[in-house]
């Protein structure tokens, strides 16, 4: 802004236009023959935050997103949430039932392959200590899920650091503000390679932007590779 430059994207198009002919990532892989899944644990999540209209169709074979607008309600449907009976009731959070979808769809194409976006705000948005009561749930998780997970790759990321206590104001909530945590895992015959490794690992050490994980999940589902 200081220098003048126009971006080349308006919140006209970002937000105020259907993502279903834009270049969702999911539609790579669908078109190549992957089940697909998208699922997050709130409706004004990834694509429809702030206000966004998001997709008008659903953009994968299983889409999430018809259950969290009936959880948390809609006054364009004039119908309350349902969160504190299928929730509070069921001594589960939101996760419990979005890795439960996950885990279906992982089982119901055993010999296909799949693309999943599975993305959870409520967790650690408001506050990072909410992570830690997971980690015996997500261990359990990719454990049991070892050798299925074997032929994949899995990219376990977050978009921001936290902004909503004091640990924003540390040298590492600072950092991670912009730099949030990002673990990818290969699939094993890969680990094999050397020169795939270290080219990872040179990487890892390097400025990695959301443009660069489009670039990557778009060459993985590229048939060459």
């Amino acid at each position: 802004m200081s220098r003048g430059h126009e971006p080349d994207i308006t919140y006209e198009h970002y937000c105020k236009e259907y993502k279903d002919n834009d270049q969702f990532i999911g539609n790579r892989f669908k078109d190549d023959g992957y089940a697909t899944l998208m699922s997050e644990d709130w409706s004004m999540g990834v694509f429809n935050w702030p206000g966004c209209w998001g997709f008008e169709k659903s953009p994968t074979d299983h889409y999430m997103r018809p259950y969290q607008l009936r959880i948390e309600g809609h006054r364009r449907w004039r119908h309350h949430g349902m969160r504190h009976i299928v929730q509070h009731f069921s001594c589960k959070e939101s996760f419990h039932y979005q890795t439960q979808y996950l885990q279906d769809f992982i089982n119901a194409y055993p010999d296909k392959p799949k693309f999943s976006l599975t993305w959870t705000s409520y967790l650690a948005h408001d506050d990072h200590n909410g992570l830690y009561h997971t980690d015996d749930f997500f261990y359990k998780f990719f454990k049991d899920n070892h050798e299925k997970f074997n032929n994949s790759y899995i990219l376990f990321m977050g978009d921001h650091g936290n902004r909503f206590s004091f640990m924003r104001y540390t040298d590492v909530g600072q950092t991670e503000d912009r730099n949030p945590f990002f673990f990818l895992s290969v699939p094993a015959h890969l680990r094999k390679n050397h020169s795939f490794i270290d080219t990872i690992k040179d990487n890892a050490q390097q400025l990695t932007t959301h443009y660069d994980i489009y670039a990557t999940l778009n060459e993985i589902v590229t048939p060459s590779n």
